[in-house]
């Protein structure tokens, strides 16, 4: 019929189309497991603009069971126009703009034929489109459902001016899923009235998205695991239901976009942007940008809208316990509140908005608005290690042996290298004072043991022995590995090549030591200022003084914050 039609323009009204295997088997539709299966067929090329109106392909769809049939592998080079039709394309390519238009006109045409009313589902698959697209579905209350959508498509434009539109209203089903997008312009769905809508794992790539949603009352709604590189215009209604929308598919942004046109409404009233520029301009670079950093901040009713609509994403992810969505939505929440902070304060200056605008930099630097506690751990992980660092190059009562520590290190060992007498030798002597007083101690209960009862000398004698214990421990060790003993100035040379060996490797080692207990007293001085400000006592001089004050008021801070945010969190 179309090659037989002398004029340029192909057109069918009010026909039905039934499928007949014998002629048609290239248009039959094999069901496989998981769903239709097309076979590669050569494409079929028509270079005429097609009109169709109330024309359902393979009306005998519901008496043949699973048998279906469609447009297999067909190239359309002019436009096509497709009114209250049903057809099911796959593998087509579209270069000029199509058309579809959806009001059940097709209704009576069913009840003439067939003497009742069924629905057919209208969709695209495998195809590529290469101009516009404009869909406009309103099924008037009609008992006939409508269902439409486009699955594994390519939107593939040959300028950058391409919008795609899909309008729907009281309509059953509307799905477009897997497909992928390049040089198109604006991708806009406007649905209001429907039972159900899916838009799933599409590449919108530099495509800005519009969703526009004006239903409370759909069965589901599944806005999930796009890739979305643009920033984009969304519309969801308040106390929502029934939705499924991931959040970290806006990896650029989202804007309401009813504010937005109200935007370039108010540029067309001010004659800023007239009407044949409006669809070039209202998705420009400079147009956004100026909407994002001035437009909604300083408008009052405008960034109203903006945190209304964030806020309502975080209802809707708290009440899916999708904690980390929620979060990410109040964190946007929250940057937007700060920008509006920074303008209040800059408009009408006061102690009030500084301090407001400068505690949200605050929360959200260091536990970003309450919603990481981390956060604020990490930081006071830094602040203590930090600080510790100071406080290492200066004495405090904490450590107040650590300046002398290295230098008895040095003393011991000049003296072992010096005399005759072994390492355990040496070590005594520097303990004499200590095990004089023990010994003093011991003399002093076994002189005076016999005149008291039995219990206090059986007692006092294990004390004696376990307040001597390390050192007697000590020395034991030292004579034990002391292999080369003498002058080292008097031992052949390879005893004294070994002894230097030894000795500096065992110098070392106890360096290493006195640094690491030096180094753990300034972090444990650290940890005390952090958390307690060293119950009131500051246990250092000179300028760390001060800083262990400075210290002191972090912690404080800090851990509030930790705790608040714990809190939050957990209440959450």
């Amino acid at each position: 019929m179309i090659e037989d039609e002398p004029t340029e323009q192909f057109s069918l009204k009010n026909a039905v189309i039934l499928y007949d295997s014998l002629t048609d088997s290239r248009h039959a539709i094999k069901f496989g497991p998981s769903g239709p299966v097309y076979d590669q067929q050569d494409s079929i090329f028509i270079d005429k603009a097609i009109h169709l109106e109330n024309v359902l392909f393979n009306a005998n769809y519901l008496f043949n069971g699973r048998k279906g049939a469609g447009l297999l592998n067909v190239h359309f080079e002019e436009e096509v126009e497709i009114k209250n039709s049903y057809v099911s394309i796959s593998g087509a390519r579209f270069d000029k703009r199509l058309s579809i238009d959806f009001d059940n006109g097709y209704e009576a045409l069913l009840q003439a034929y067939f003497g009742r009313s069924f629905w057919f589902p209208f969709g695209f698959t495998k195809s590529i489109f290469s101009d516009e697209v404009f869909l406009s579905a309103n099924s008037n209350s009609s008992p006939i459902p409508i269902q439409i959508g486009f699955a594994n498509c390519h939107f593939e434009s040959k300028t950058e001016n391409t919008d795609l539109t899909f309008i729907m209203s009281d309509i059953f089903n509307f799905w477009i899923q897997e497909c992928s997008f390049n040089q198109v312009r604006n991708c806009e769905v406007l649905a209001s009235d429907f039972q159900k809508l899916d838009i799933e794992k599409n590449n919108f790539g530099t495509t800005k998205f519009t969703l526009r949603l004006q239903n409370n009352n759909a069965e589901g709604i599944s806005i999930v695991e796009n890739t979305l590189n643009e920033r984009a215009n969304i519309l969801i209604p308040e106390g929502i239901e029934n939705i499924s929308i991931d959040w970290d598919q806006f990896t650029a942004g989202i804007l309401n976009e009813e504010s937005f046109q109200d935007y370039v409404n108010d540029l067309l009233s001010q004659g800023e942007l007239n009407r044949s520029e409006r669809n070039e301009l209202q998705y420009s670079p400079d147009v956004i940008k100026t909407y994002l950093k001035t437009w909604r901040i300083e408008n009052n009713q405008v960034y109203k809208a903006e945190i209304k609509l964030l806020g309502t994403l975080n209802s809707i992810y708290k009440r899916q316990h999708d904690t980390q969505s929620a979060n990410a939505a109040y964190i946007a929440l929250k940057d937007l509140e700060t920008e509006r902070l920074a303008y209040l304060y800059k408009i009408t200056p006061s102690f009030d908005n500084f301090f407001e605008w400068k505690v949200n930099q605050f929360l959200k630097i260091f536990s970003a608005y309450g919603t990481r506690p981390a956060k604020a751990i990490t930081f006071s992980v830094y602040v203590v290690f930090g600080f510790a660092l100071i406080y290492l190059f200066f004495p405090n009562h904490w450590d107040s042996h650590g300046k002398d520590r290295i230098l008895h290190r040095y003393q011991f060992f000049f003296k072992y290298l010096n005399k005759d007498a072994g390492m355990h030798d040496v070590y005594l002597d520097g303990k004499k004072d200590e095990l004089a007083h023990y010994d003093g101690f011991k003399n002093f209960f076994i002189e005076n043991g016999k005149t008291v009862p039995k219990f206090f000398l059986a007692t006092a004698l294990p004390l004696y022995r376990w307040s001597t214990a390390s050192t007697r421990s000590s020395s034991w060790f030292l004579q034990k590995i002391d292999i080369f003993k003498g002058k080292w100035t008097d031992l052949p040379a390879p005893q004294r090549a070994a002894k230097t060996v030894l000795l500096t490797l065992a110098f070392a080692i106890a360096l290493l030591y006195d640094i690491f207990i030096k180094m753990l007293n300034a972090l444990m001085l650290s940890i005390n200022t952090f958390t307690t400000l060293g119950f009131g006592e500051i246990p250092i001089k000179g300028l760390p003084r001060y800083l262990a004050i400075i210290q002191g008021f972090i912690g404080w801070f800090m851990l509030t914050i930790f705790s608040v945010s714990l809190i939050s969190q957990l209440l959450n």
